[in-house]
């Protein structure tokens, strides 16, 4: 079998670049700091521009946290004692429209989540929507950046981590809509940071993606690969337990309004239109923003997603440093199904984290920072770029990322693997 060797070019000279060249130029520590805090600064100029043409501060305005308010419109059912409510579209709707004055066009929103996220979010209900806002995105975006801690003790600190995290579009994406990605984010994250020495933590982490069971599907393989049992017993217990909990608080009729708007979020998907498919970085939007039926959309997804099932798979079953095989995890389970939405890519500063970390330790291959970069921004890209270009760039970025952590860990296994810091 022939053996891969990291590329030369025509002299014989290494292509892979050596920490040393990135003490200079764009890519230098002191540039990269620069670019975080420019990302800071900008972000928090759109945030207060669009909160500044909002009926927070002008009657005429548009509506704030619109996403937001379909869960508080949901916390607000469960606490009146209807919760099989929030399943029927009309009904939210109805909620939307005489609490909050919402406008929302048929088809428009829907609750997808399973009833235990009612019972948490629940009490929301007790606070005015902005009140609701504010305790709801600050809890969440205190576990994120506590799971981001985590993550980054277990590297070598370097400068400018935490501008990086700040700067990064998805979390201001996130706080703009009001929407869950910071949860997702962290739970995703929590069950690879754990998965080996707190088996039993892990498998609750992974249990409770069932909030997004369409963001778990392939990290369940993750315990098999490693024969962590006691991982994939703890998962099954934990879905049980809050499927259970929620039937006997909530009732039959919202286990079985969740069931049938599994169906309904499908409709959503294909009905969605241009502007609902620019926020689905999936290759099903892909494709159909270029004009393929949902039968051949679908059909690429489902092939894509093995695909990305087997480049995990060999990546994991290869002598990869933990921070590849983590970062190429955590990528995989963004590219499995064609319901995903941009506040998803939340999750992305993970993977960012390990691979820059793996960089500025092992060098660069050629476009490796750039596309890192690019993914940085994705987000922004997402809603600024692609409406014009007619195109979802966001699943191909995405599974360039992958086959770059790919060649990585073919190229890179004969290099000793770094030990996964203890800290946290």
């Amino acid at each position: 079998m022939c053996r891969l060797t990291a590329p030369v070019n025509r002299y014989g000279q290494s292509l892979v670049f050596p920490r040393e060249q990135a003490k200079v130029g764009i890519w230098s520590a002191a540039r990269c700091l620069l670019y975080a805090r420019v990302s800071v600064l900008v972000a928090l100029i759109l945030f207060v521009g669009i909160l500044s043409h909002s009926t927070l501060v002008s009657a005429d305005g548009y509506i704030p946290l619109f996403d937001f308010g379909v869960f508080w419109s949901a916390a607000t059912l469960t606490l009146q004692g209807h919760p099989e409510q929030a399943y029927d579209v009309h009904q939210l709707h109805l909620m939307l429209h005489q609490v909050l004055h919402f406008q929302v066009a048929e088809g428009g929103y829907g609750w997808f989540y399973p009833p235990f996220v009612l019972v948490l979010i629940g009490p929301l209900a007790w606070l005015t929507p902005v009140q609701a806002y504010l305790f709801f995105m600050g809890c969440t975006l205190c576990g994120y950046l506590w799971v981001f801690h985590l993550a980054a003790q277990k590297i070598v600190r370097f400068p400018g981590l935490w501008w990086g995290v700040l700067g990064f579009s998805g979390v201001w994406y996130n706080l703009i809509l009001g929407q869950n990605g910071f949860v997702t984010a962290a739970l995703g994250a929590a069950v690879l940071l754990t998965l080996e020495r707190y088996p039993l933590r892990s498998g609750v982490f992974l249990g409770l993606l069932l909030l997004k069971p369409q963001l778990g599907l392939l990290l369940p393989l993750l315990p098999v690969w490693q024969r962590a049992w006691r991982v994939l017993f703890s998962a099954a217990l934990t879905v049980l337990l809050t499927l259970a909990g929620a039937w006997l608080l909530l009732g039959t009729a919202s286990l079985q309004g969740w069931w049938h708007n599994i169906d309904l979020a499908r409709v959503f998907l294909e009905r969605g239109g241009d502007n609902f498919l620019f926020k689905i970085p999936s290759l099903y939007a892909c494709l159909t923003l270029l004009g393929a039926s949902h039968p051949v959309a679908y059909l690429v997804q489902g092939t894509t997603a093995l695909l990305a099932v087997v480049v995990v798979t060999r990546i994991w079953h290869l002598p990869a440093d933990w921070r590849l095989r983590y970062a190429a995890a955590l990528l995989g389970s963004l590219l499995m199904s064609p319901y995903v939405f941009e506040y998803d890519l939340t999750g992305l500063i993970f993977p960012l984290l390990w691979l820059l970390d793996y960089g500025r330790e092992r060098g660069w291959y050629p476009g490796e920072r750039p596309l890192l970069l690019l993914l940085w921004v994705l987000p922004y890209v997402m809603t600024l770029i692609e409406p014009h270009i007619h195109l979802q760039l966001a699943p191909l970025l995405l599974w360039l990322l992958l086959l770059a952590i790919w060649r990585r860990a073919l190229l890179d296994a004969h290099l000793p693997a770094h030990p996964m810091k203890c800290g946290g």
